[in-house]
């Protein structure tokens, strides 16, 4: 019988140290083991983080072997990095969270977006019991908003130059580039009024 599993997902590139940012960006989410990684990809992991659905090429590798599953039959414009990278991947529909993750510590490397390499560290936190477990999914908790897609932050600089842009609101006159930069992330296709001038913040990712 499947049971529900406690899973926490860190962006880990780029990390603090690139990006400034003392605080990682983290989302913890309760999944049944039974998800196939394709659905977890698309109904959990993405939308939990903030970005977009049926957008890049992605990877799932295995930590123990290094095993590669994804979307084979993806027509992801980023799909022709994948001649660049000489792997090949599993379908991931024929693969479940039961089959990577059965006891606290296991873990699997999830990569979003073959041009700008998200890297993200999945690592099981807890296993529930059969008589606890009731399969539906629940965001526990995160911290920081998904970067805006398409920009690796801001240019070359991070999320958080993005961020930090953001929240200062305005910049000298000879700082043209990053105000075009900054307007560039802000019409990513994971945000909506990233200025906040209807009262809401940042993007879909939890802040």
């Amino acid at each position: 019988r499947a049971v529900d599993i406690q899973l926490r997902i860190e962006l880990t590139h780029p990390g603090p140290e690139r990006t400034r940012e003392t605080r990682p960006l983290w989302r913890e989410v309760r999944v049944s083991s039974a998800m196939s990684l394709r659905a977890f990809q698309d109904r959990v992991l993405n939308p939990a983080i903030g970005w977009c659905r049926n957008y890049h090429f992605y990877p799932f590798t295995d930590a123990t072997d290094g095993s590669l599953f994804g979307p084979v039959d993806s027509m992801a414009v980023d799909s022709m990095h994948l001649m660049w990278m000489g792997y090949w991947h599993l379908d991931d529909r024929e693969f479940y969270l039961s089959d990577f993750f059965v006891q606290k510590g296991d873990r699997m490397v999830y990569e979003y977006d073959l041009g700008d390499h998200w890297t993200h560290l999945i690592s099981l936190e807890r296993v529930f019991s059969a008589e606890e477990s009731d399969g539906a999914v629940r965001v526990l908790g995160g911290e920081i908003s998904c970067p805006p897609e398409d920009s690796n932050g801001l240019g070359e600089k991070g999320p958080a130059a993005f961020y930090a842009a953001l929240q200062e609101g305005k910049f000298e006159k000879d700082d043209r580039d990053t105000l075009k930069a900054v307007c560039e992330a802000a019409s990513a296709l994971n945000y909506k009024d990233p200025f906040g001038k209807k009262g809401e913040g940042g993007g879909e990712g939890s802040d």
